[in-house]
């Protein structure tokens, strides 16, 4: 979305809004996992970077992430690779600058990452707040 198109999102009735749920390329019963390579790398939840176990709130960070960009016309993480670190741990960095850093017991062995060391934390109403002009109450609401 290009800002000539980008929408206010308190001025959008959301009422008239449509939605079509399609590519349910790697669906499979909760209980029987077919791969761990699931999602679109900028939809992809911190359990699916990891490699570790995964449930259907994989699918409701996917819809947490498309609804972001919908409202922001951006998308909420777009991991680079770096010079010194690689694209996943790029990607858990984002993860934590908006949502804290990882429980050890989760994530990672001492809570650190091995390459990125400084870390700018926003949290997600802040960053609707500021960065796309929401009012802080709806950006509060929509960062619940």
């Amino acid at each position: 979305v290009d800002d000539r198109a980008r929408l206010d999102p308190s001025e959008e009735d959301w009422s008239a809004w449509e939605c079509k749920i399609v590519d349910f390329g790697n669906a499979c019963w909760h209980d029987k996992p077919l791969t761990t390579d699931i999602q679109t790398r900028q939809y992809r939840c911190p359990e699916a970077l990891l490699g570790t176990k995964y449930g259907t709130s994989a699918d409701m960070w996917s819809l947490a992430c498309i609804v972001f960009e919908l409202v922001t016309g951006d998308l909420l993480f777009e991991p680079r690779a770096g010079e010194r670190y690689s694209r996943d741990e790029d990607h858990l960095a984002l993860f934590m600058e908006l949502l804290g850093r990882m429980p050890r017991k989760i994530a990672l062995r001492q809570g650190e990452l091995r390459s990125i060391k400084k870390l700018r934390f926003w949290s997600l109403d802040a960053v609707l707040n500021e960065k796309y002009h929401m009012p802080l109450e709806e950006a509060r609401f929509l960062a619940s």
